[in-house]
């Protein structure tokens, strides 16, 4: 654009606030924040032009305002509406704010020209494929359920599609699937923690009367993470009546050092299962809730708070809710006490009698992902082993979520929430979790990631 406006005979122009006035008439150029796109940027051309008189300074106002003539600034930008080869179109989109500005004992006519830079090829700039790798959903391992980009071209950032598919042809269909991001210094942070590596606290009965009390950690389990999980057990032979009223069952409590707590805004995902043989009350009064403790300051779940798994006797990824570290201020200069992550086995509405025969009630927990969500998430409902998932901020058609089939031809929008995020040119990290009922273990994600940089300077 400066380029262009110099054509014009004797117009100054400059790309900053000037201290000097006294050198008319001026062009000075800045970017418009109000509109700013992938493929679009407006600049704001202020002009200002003096004279000996008012007349003279709108005269040659008006040359500039022309739509041609040596002068006009719309004919300057039309000699070359690539900008040398900067934009695929650029075009005087209009003049506003017409006026006379007093400066001392002068006054000058100005007005703002709107331009507009179109950018939607990038012929010169190569497509990078930057990431294509196969991920197991096992957090015991080298291998994690996180891909890494690193290296990015381009002086603006850039656009990314991102591809998510089955290579192991175990996704079940029904399952929700979350993908989220993280940037920077954070994304080397521990964000998974097996459960079998905690404690267990007994909380209340969830009887009348007294029952048998049994938990453990690193129980056996074949469809665990690394075979094992966290048990909380309670036990009644002969008659008892469940308590109706929300009960806190006890909790799984996970410690982390504050050397190690991530710092951020997360969603809580906990791999757990409920499990019990009195047959009226295996789905819809067992479940899990979220509470922490750190310092003096704790957090226990109340019954607004429950999350009951859909189904029983299985492992389901539970969302339990958001959780913001660190959760208290610390004074610089003093240490930051240990933070405990605490999975509560909760007890709701059963109120039933039982008259004969022994019975249990188990809570599980294998495993906690702490999902980062301050940088963006996306949540997928009931993709198929055939299915793949497409993340686009990359294309014309705007930032979108689609399924595609195995051929990839887009079947249309996925069913999900959120929204898909940006690839910046920092080291990012892409997060994949799955809700299945199988060992994690044997899950993979298949993650292909196209980027192309943004054109710079348009």
């Amino acid at each position: 654009i400066k380029t262009r406006l110099e054509s014009i005979p004797g117009l100054r122009v400059i790309t900053y606030e000037p201290e000097d006035w006294s050198d008319f008439p001026v062009a000075i150029i800045r970017t418009d924040g109000r509109r700013a796109s992938r493929f679009e940027a407006d600049f704001v051309v202020t002009v200002m032009a003096g004279g000996s008189k008012r007349r003279e300074a709108y005269d040659t106002l008006d040359s500039y305002i022309a739509s041609g003539g040596d002068m006009s600034v719309q004919a300057a930008i039309d000699g070359d509406r690539t900008l040398g080869g900067a934009a695929d179109r650029a075009y005087l989109a209009g003049v506003d704010n017409i006026r006379i500005v007093r400066m001392g004992a002068g006054r000058y006519a100005g007005a703002d020209f709107r331009i507009r830079a179109e950018k939607r090829t990038s012929p010169a700039r190569p497509t990078a494929t930057v990431a294509s790798a196969t991920l197991r959903n096992e957090r015991d391992g080298a291998n994690r359920n996180y891909v890494d980009i690193t290296d990015i071209p381009g002086t603006l950032g850039a656009a990314a599609q991102i591809k998510i598919s089955d290579p192991s042809n175990t996704w079940s269909g029904a399952r929700r699937m979350w993908i989220a991001r993280r940037s920077g210094e954070g994304r080397a942070d521990n964000l998974f923690f097996q459960a079998e590596g905690g404690s267990i606290a007994r909380g209340s009965a969830i009887f009348e009367e007294g029952a048998a009390i049994w938990s453990g950690s690193a129980q056996p389990s074949s469809k665990a993470s690394g075979g094992r999980r966290a048990r909380m057990e309670w036990s009644k032979a002969g008659a008892y009546t469940t308590r109706s009223e929300f009960t806190l069952c006890g909790y799984v409590r996970i410690g982390i050092a504050a050397s190690a707590l991530p710092r951020g805004r997360f969603r809580v995902l906990a791999r757990a299962r409920t499990d019990t043989n009195n047959a009226a009350l295996k789905t819809g009064h067992m479940g899990f809730a979220l509470g922490w403790s750190s310092g003096n300051t704790s957090k226990t779940p109340d019954e607004s708070e429950a999350v009951l798994p859909g189904s029983a006797s299985e492992f389901r990824t539970l969302d339990l809710g958001a959780l913001t570290l660190p959760p208290t201020p610390i004074p610089e200069g003093y240490a930051a006490p240990e933070f405990n992550l605490d999975i509560h086995g909760i007890f709701s509405g059963g109120g039933a009698r039982n008259d004969a025969g022994a019975h249990h009630f188990r809570w599980s927990v294998d495993c906690v992902a702490l999902l980062p969500i301050d940088e963006g998430e996306v949540m997928v409902n009931g993709v198929g082993s055939s299915k793949r998932i497409l993340l686009d901020t990359l294309s014309e058609a705007g930032p979108g979520v689609y399924t595609l089939d195995a051929s990839d031809v887009a079947l249309g929008p996925a069913d999900c929430e959120g929204t898909p995020f940006r690839i910046g040119p920092e080291d990012t990290r892409i997060y994949v979790v799955r809700d299945d009922v199988s060992d994690p273990s044997g899950v993979k994600f298949g993650v292909a990631t196209s980027l192309t940089p943004l054109a710079g300077g348009a």
